[in-house]
């Protein structure tokens, strides 16, 4: 049999869990984006970031591409194969191509998604740097001395 096909089932088991895991990861981190919870950001961030590590990690090393058409993933299984492994190999490959592809389109959501979150808070940051010294203090406040006494900061 065939050694180098049958460690390659559990290291596409590994990589299939680790891109639905990153998957799972970048929606929840667009859903933190919209409601505005910096937390949950920021923790989805760290977690994205250790998922791609360990799929950098399952490579074989850094920078090295993966390709299900490359030699590390063969198209048919050897014919010392069993039929069930074979099929397990032909299955995972397929739902890894998928998961790749929707992790793709997710991702470009995503960024897209960051970028419109930063026009909009560059907006208000302008809006707020312009508009700063034009409102002026409350008068009211100050004529019923509820500002006496008080430093003010502006």
């Amino acid at each position: 049999m065939n050694q180098a096909s049958f460690t390659s089932l559990p290291t596409l088991e590994r990589r299939l869990r680790l891109m639905r895991e990153l998957i799972g990861s970048v929606k929840r981190a667009q859903t933190a984006v919209v409601r505005s919870e910096l937390a949950a950001l920021e923790a989805e961030i760290v977690k994205q970031q250790q998922l791609c590590v360990a799929l950098r990690e399952g490579e074989g090393g850094e920078g090295d591409e993966v390709s299900l058409s490359g030699p590390q993933f063969p198209q048919k299984c050897d014919e010392n194969l069993s039929s069930s492994a074979g099929e397990r190999w032909r299955t995972l490959s397929s739902e890894l191509a998928d998961a790749e592809a929707e992790a793709s389109v997710v991702n470009r959501a995503y960024g897209a998604l960051l970028r419109r979150a930063r026009r909009t808070v560059e907006i208000f940051a302008r809006v707020v740097a312009c508009s700063a010294a034009t409102y002026p203090l409350p008068r009211a406040a100050c004529a019923e001395g509820d500002l006496a006494g008080k430093e003010i900061h502006v």
